[in-house]
């Protein structure tokens, strides 16, 4: 239910289509390797912030339709290492005791895996197309991982309907929690370059300098 609609978004356009075919968690837990409570904990919620670590047995196979050729992708070897961000909020008198769960990671995660096709690793095939294919395949899921869901991002997860809802459609409140919980802009940001020193001499007489801003945004790659 939450996964197909993200994978739809981004679909790339020369790809017919691009679906779950098997998606399980695996027995392997994700390991907490610490754990921190940010402020203290209200009636309004609890924020966590998790440094976890998963070397995953997780089962994903993607149908991937490329130019008429139908081909199924085993993503295998999933290793993930992120700082995870849990909020819980409100709490309320009904199991499981929060009408929101709110996850996000604080920076990028590390994501590293492999596609198999018929229990081969295509990726290191090299050359062929189911390996192209795959190869984009791995950059749709990495992205997703890596982009979607990193602060300011997050994904937002309505689990108990709140008592003022009881007659609103399950569609109609799970949109409304969202919208109570996801960060809304608050202005524009304005950076002006006024000026620069000790830039590096040119290498000749005949080149110019040409410098440059680079900004970046807590462990974003710089813009």
């Amino acid at each position: 239910g939450i996964v197909q609609p993200i994978l739809d978004r981004f679909k790339p356009k020369n790809f017919a289509r691009l679906d779950i075919a098997t998606l399980t968690l695996g027995t392997v837990a994700p390991r907490v390797c610490s754990a921190k409570a940010l402020g203290a904990s209200t009636a309004s919620g609890a924020m966590l912030d998790l440094e976890i670590k998963w070397a995953s047995d997780l089962k994903l196979e993607l149908e991937v339709g490329v130019a008429g050729m139908p081909l199924t992708l085993e993503l295998a070897d999933l290793q993930f290492a992120a700082p995870l961000r849990i909020g819980l909020a409100p709490f309320v008198a009904k199991l499981p005791c929060f009408e929101t769960l709110v996850i996000t990671f604080t920076r990028k995660p590390l994501v590293d895996f492999a596609f198999r096709v018929a229990g081969a690793d295509v990726m290191a095939a090299g050359g062929s197309e189911s390996a192209s294919v795959a190869g984009l395949g791995k950059g749709i899921v990495a992205n997703i991982l890596q982009s979607l869901f990193v602060f300011p991002h997050q994904l937002v997860i309505p689990i108990v309907k709140p008592a003022d809802a009881a007659g609103q459609a399950d569609d109609a409140w799970r949109a409304a929690a969202r919208e109570r919980v996801e960060p809304k802009p608050v202005g524009v940001l304005l950076l002006v370059v006024e000026r620069a020193s000790a830039l590096p001499k040119p290498s000749s007489m005949l080149l110019s300098n040409d410098p440059y801003v680079e900004i970046r945004f807590a462990d974003e790659e710089p813009m």
